[in-house]
């Protein structure tokens, strides 16, 4: 029967997500972790690993999910489908886990199926799922539930082999997300109910909790060592609040209305969304409300510990897990995120659920009682499988996900200025604008969106305009290497070489691998003439995260057409052609240009005619008018080499 349970399980799962594959990668983190990483984007190689042991991206350190999207481009390339399957197949297997995991520890079969089937479906998991960078949500969690497995085979009477296999699969777990720190507490709270090897009135007995906790101490030293680096690297990082700029009091506030709104979200999940603003300082009445909510359910529990014990430890369960991401430590600047609760409401799920199944077997009776909890477990899992399929369509882009929170959350500066980047780089530049109006008007103290506003009046050619923004982003949040960048560029469209290089090399100063300083530098240089120094910075812009195509032609055109032989080198001149052909799939002119210009340095002028005529098809009249007297060139049978000190036409076109 648990056989045929997994497989339902399984097939529940994939149809209530299916629409996931037709997702794109967002704009949204997933250029971070995968799209826009060179590590991860060259799938499984020594450097990336050595480079993962350490990396710490968006102010998080778990080299296990670095592991993990590096395996799927090594087995996928960039296919985003494959990347949303592999979550799908996680959460699939997760789901299983949790049926067999309650099962095995309960006996309740049927209502572990129930838990297992509504942790499957429920449209708070979307964001989970449906999300790539979310895979260590998904990871972490396979897991600690293999740990939890595993603990549970050792407390049954296992060897010492099924105790290590725990202590190591959480050790894995929290180096793919390290809000694993609670499980040791959890296994306390299991010893309580289900496993039973603490009894409801010694729970608070340290004389006989203590043996309980001796056998659980390796499992403590790893959380605490886990939770030290963890902390260290967000600090590290620069979160966007630190415990400074939001005060503890602020953060508790946010922490408690968060409790009762995860709950709301729980019990009925509509108009999620992808961020939730935080509003910096919550209303008493909203404070109240929630610190009343919490107390009742406790008192509630309370009372009842020793005849419903499952309620009790799910209540604690649900309250402990969140406590790494309920606000308390803020990393960023959202409110509450629905990834948060995947882990934690499964306290509330088997709660609700042994409630539910208690009550009715005393108000109807054990054969009436069936009848009636399989009609409302089938109409409560095809509510939720239905809004489950509502809300997959919306992860399918990154503007549609903005836009709904945009409709839902109330005022929300962050997803007005990531609207607007969007609006932006679709060349909406006045659609941007207002978007970016609304967020200062909103916070006016949001640095991002000056950043912003800055970049749009940078793309207008209003220079001064530009400058200001960038210095007021600056002022509310100094120290922004991004926005450092931006007044280089300023400078250098100002005619200020020597500014904008001192402005670049500032950055670098303090931020040595900053990919944004290492492309400017490269600009400014190869204006200056100095191209050997160009293309150093540029080869160290292409081993970020943060190049663009410029810097990838910039270093191409030196190595397939400069005239100094010292610093042509055909074959990396094709290299850089095609992987800049590649990332634009072979549709922009200039990457063609530049692609057949290393085919000729390279011997190669049949490609390089037929590359050339591409390119010029593809392009407008500026650009198609050199190309054309290149193409003469390679039709003669020479390579093409470009004057001292002058930069090809054609830039971004």
């Amino acid at each position: 029967m648990k056989l045929a349970i997994c497989g339902a399980l399984a097939a529940l799962t994939l149809l209530a997500f299916m629409d996931v594959r037709k997702a794109e990668f967002l704009t949204f983190d997933d250029d971070t972790y995968v799209t826009g990483s060179p590590h991860v984007r060259n799938g499984i190689t020594t450097e990336g690993l050595r480079w993962s042991l350490t990396a710490v991206v968006s102010a998080n350190w778990h080299p296990v999910t670095l592991w993990s999207h590096m395996l799927d481009v090594q087995a996928f390339g960039l296919d985003p489908a494959a990347h949303h399957a592999v979550n799908l197949l996680l959460h699939a297997a997760n789901s299983i886990l949790v049926f067999l995991l309650l099962a095995r520890m309960t006996g309740a079969v049927w209502r572990a199926a129930f838990v297992g089937a509504l942790f499957a479906v429920h449209p708070v998991h979307v964001e989970s799922v449906a999300w790539v960078s979310e895979r260590k949500d998904l990871l972490s969690t396979l897991f600690w539930l293999g740990s939890l497995h595993a603990w549970v085979s050792w407390t049954q009477g296992g060897s010492r082999r099924a105790y290590a296999l725990s202590l190591a699969l959480l050790c894995v777990g929290l180096l793919a997300k390290s809000m694993l720190v609670t499980l040791p507490f959890v296994l306390l709270l299991f010893d309580v109910w289900p496993l039973r090897r603490l009894a409801v009135g010694d729970a608070l007995s340290p004389r006989a909790v203590w043996p309980r906790v001796r056998e659980k101490l390796p499992f403590f030293a790893a959380v605490v060592g886990i939770a030290a680096g963890a902390l260290l690297t967000q600090g590290s990082a620069g979160p966007l609040w630190s415990l400074h700029t939001l005060p503890l009091g602020a953060r508790a506030a946010n922490a408690v209305v968060s409790y009762e709104r995860y709950l709301g979200h729980i019990f009925w999940p509509v108009d999620l969304a992808i961020y939730y603003p935080h509003p910096l300082a919550w209303s008493a009445a909203s404070v109240g409300g929630a610190l009343t909510l919490l107390a009742v359910v406790s008192i509630a529990v309370w009372r009842v510990r020793e005849r419903a014990p499952w309620a009790g430890v799910g209540w604690l369960f649900f309250l402990g897990t969140l406590v790494p991401v309920i606000g308390l430590v803020q990393v960023g600047n959202q409110a509450m995120a629905d990834r948060y609760v995947y882990v934690p409401m499964l306290g509330v799920l088997w709660a609700v659920t042994w409630a539910a199944c208690e009550a009715c077997d005393h108000a109807l009776g054990r054969r009436a009682s069936r009848r009636a909890l399989a009609a409302a477990s089938v109409a409560v899992l095809v509510a939720c499988f239905g809004l489950t399929l509502r809300s997959t369509v919306r992860w399918r882009d990154t503007r549609s996900l903005f836009e709904h929170a945009l409709a839902v959350t109330g005022p929300n500066p962050t997803a007005h200025a990531t609207v607007a980047w969007l609006d932006l780089a679709d060349g909406r530049p006045d659609a941007a604008l207002e978007h970016v109006d609304e967020a200062i008007r909103i916070q006016p103290r949001y640095a991002l969106a000056h950043a912003y506003r800055g970049r749009i009046q940078l793309e207008r050619g209003a220079l001064d305009q530009a400058e200001e923004s960038y210095r007021e982003a600056l002022a509310l949040r100094p120290g922004q290497p991004g926005v450092e960048n931006q007044l280089g560029l300023v400078r250098a469209r100002r005619g200020d070489l020597a500014g904008a290089l001192a402005t670049f090399e500032r950055v670098l100063a303090a931020h040595p691998g900053n990919g944004g300083a290492h492309e400017g530098a490269g600009l400014v240089l190869e204006a200056l003439g100095d191209d050997e120094r160009a293309a150093s910075h540029y080869e160290s812009a292409l081993e970020s995260a943060a190049y663009t195509p410029r810097a990838l032609r910039g270093l191409g055109w030196i190595r397939a057409s400069h005239p100094d032989a010292r610093l042509r080198d055909a074959a990396e001149a094709l290299r850089l052609g095609e992987r800049a052909c590649t990332e634009s799939e072979y549709r922009n002119a200039a990457d063609l240009d530049l692609l057949a210009a290393a085919y000729a340095q390279a011997g190669r002028h049949s490609e390089a005619v037929q590359m050339a005529e591409r390119a010029r098809t593809a392009a407008g009249p500026a650009l198609s008018h050199d190309i054309e007297s290149r193409l003469a060139l390679y039709r003669r049978g020479h390579a093409y080499r470009r004057p001292a000190r002058l930069v090809p036409s054609g830039g971004d076109e």
